[in-house]
């Protein structure tokens, strides 16, 4: 099972390591470390609480977000924003400590009188670590940006006008991702129909990736103003496919049209092609 990605980057003249994981559903946070040497200089946490609590994170879907974010920190390190990735981590880490409670006050005897102490320093909002890199279960680069990745980074990597915002390029990217999932319908052979012909009509049901979806639920309506309606349920097939054989009516005056509907756990969709008369 896929739990993270470990990859060297080469940016510039030097050379850094990335490292995704989730560091578990009890935690529910995916985690991105960017080490230079043996030195953590910028991090990425990322909260999946809220989709675990709605009970809509499938283990494919917690994949897809640990590459994706994986994807990003990569792609920035690349496009030379290296300082920029470090100064976002930093205010992220500041806004966390902000954030924390305060501990609770605790009932203690009171001293004996010391010597004054040295005045505390106050702590750095991200303490530098030197740690090793930690393995993972399976340690790979992940794939290259896809198309909807490239151009979240695009608008990123732009004259700078302001700071990186880390949130807003994963969440742009995962939503791009999942505008792709969604069931796209497209018939297969000719799309032309003349009234009263015999017409074998086949439809298929993809993601938006081109990956066909199977056993969606397929209903093909023939509607017209000259006849009474005539429906055909189905369901597609590994190839997310769905075969109708269909006498098309024979009308003279009004319109008519093909109507197809599909639906899955992508989504639904539509499609309608005209009728010609004879």
């Amino acid at each position: 099972m896929l739990t993270g990605y470990n990859q060297d980057v080469q940016t510039g003249d030097e050379l850094l390591h990335v490292q995704t994981e989730d560091k578990g559903r009890d935690k529910a946070i995916l985690e991105t470390l960017v080490y230079r040497g043996g030195t953590i200089i910028a991090a990425k946490r990322t909260s999946y609480a809220e989709q675990l609590g709605a009970g809509t994170l499938t283990q494919e879907g917690l994949g897809d977000m640990i590459k994706k974010q994986h994807q990003i920190i990569v792609a920035i390190l690349k496009a030379g924003k290296v300082e920029e990735l470090v100064r976002a981590s930093q205010r992220a880490a500041s806004r966390d400590s902000d954030g924390a409670e305060p501990e609770a006050p605790r009932a203690v005897p009171a001293p004996e009188p010391e010597p004054e102490a040295e005045p505390e320093v106050a702590p750095v909002p991200i303490p530098v670590v030197a740690v090793p890199a930690a393995p993972i279960a399976e340690t790979q680069p992940a794939p290259e940006l896809d198309a909807a990745g490239r151009a979240v980074i695009q608008r990123m990597t732009g004259p700078l006008t302001g700071e990186l915002d880390l949130d807003k390029i994963i969440s742009d990217y995962l939503q791009s991702g999942l505008q792709r999932e969604k069931l796209r319908l497209r018939l297969l052979g000719r799309s032309d129909f003349l009234a009263g012909e015999s017409v074998l009509l086949q439809v298929q049901a993809t993601r938006g990736t081109g990956q066909p979806i199977e056993a969606a639920s397929v209903v093909v309506k023939v509607i017209g103003t000259a006849f009474k309606p005539q429906v055909f349920p189905g369901r597609t097939d590994r190839e997310g496919i769905a075969s109708f054989n269909i006498v098309l009516p024979t009308f003279t005056a009004g319109s008519a049209a093909v109507v197809v509907q599909a639906s899955s756990k992508y989504g639904d969709g539509e499609i309608k092609h005209l009728i010609r008369r004879r």
